[in-house]
């Protein structure tokens, strides 16, 4: 291990993963750097994979585990990242893969600006298919705290996924995922970004993202419609006053978020009294952000 090599803390959520964790945790032990610390977060498994956890925490020093009741993927990376005694961090997801060399090509720009975060684009697989190995050439490109923000609420280079972002373990600390609620990257990723010193995206495949029925994201109910309007408002509320970020980037979001969450509220009980509340309240957001989602001209969103 070399004196340049600092120790990166991998926060893994896991719950109810047994058919997938072992993948993923064989592609941490594939890694091409080797001074990494995985910190393995149970959060109440009623299957095997707190099992699992064990037997990889007994088979190498570096995997660390929290066994926890239930409390949901924000507690669960609030709890790893709160523990994590790396000078990096970086999430996965535990039905995830990375490429051997995830780490080090993430830690890279890092050495030299390391209140900077480093950021990959996750490449999406579905359940069945193969990750395959990474990219061994991956280009890096430096932008600006603004247009890493950018890239991120237009769907651009990067996405608002917490999993494939790598920053200071102590400035990680500082953004705290919202306590028991889905989708609860949304109105938190992208100011990992934008409080940044720069952002460094990373271009390649070197995440893969499992694609899988049941997730979070695939899963419509009222309590995640609800959930995800939760979000949604937060992202407008806290986004739009930011001096880093553009409001028409901003809107754009909103309005893609709005579409998604009608097209979600049509596969819930669209009689109800909550339903009808949330359709309404996205299809309002929808008319009022897309002036300035299209022309950057309208009146102000707040």
């Amino acid at each position: 291990m070399s004196d340049l090599e600092p120790k990166i803390s991998i926060i893994v959520p896991v719950y109810n993963v047994s058919l997938f964790l072992k993948s993923c945790l064989d592609s941490v032990l594939d890694q091409d750097y080797s001074n990494f610390e995985c910190i393995l977060v149970d959060d109440g498994s009623t299957d095997c994979s707190g099992s699992i956890c064990d037997e990889y925490v007994d088979a190498d020093s570096r995997f660390r585990v929290i066994h926890q009741s239930n409390q949901g993927l924000s507690a669960a990376r609030n709890n790893g990242i709160g523990i994590a005694t790396g000078l990096f961090s970086v999430y996965i997801d535990s039905d995830d893969v990375i490429a051997s060399n995830f780490i080090s090509m993430l830690v890279r720009p890092l050495l030299s600006n390391p209140n900077a975060v480093s950021a990959v684009k996750a490449t999406i697989f579905t359940d069945g298919e193969v990750f395959g190995h990474g990219d061994k050439h991956v280009n890096i490109e430096r932008v600006s705290p603004r247009q890493g923000v950018d890239e991120l609420l237009s769907e651009g280079l990067l996405s608002t996924m917490a999993v494939g972002k790598m920053a200071k373990t102590e400035y990680l600390q500082r953004y705290i995922f919202p306590l028991g609620r889905k989708f609860e990257d949304l109105p938190t990723t992208w100011k990992i970004l934008a409080d940044a010193s720069d952002v460094f995206i990373c271009f390649g495949r070197l995440y893969g993202y499992r694609k899988r029925p049941g997730s979070i994201s695939s899963c419509a109910s009222i309590v995640s419609a609800s959930d995800y309007l939760t979000s949604i408002l937060q992202l407008r509320d806290e986004a739009l006053s930011h001096s880093v970020v553009d409001q028409q980037s901003v809107s754009f979001r909103i309005c893609l978020e709005s579409c998604r969450l009608i097209e979600m509220c049509s596969r819930v009980d669209e009689g109800s009294s909550e339903a009808k509340r949330i359709l309404g309240t996205a299809v309002d957001l929808l008319r009022r952000c897309a002036p300035r989602a299209l022309f950057n001209g309208g009146s102000p969103l707040l």
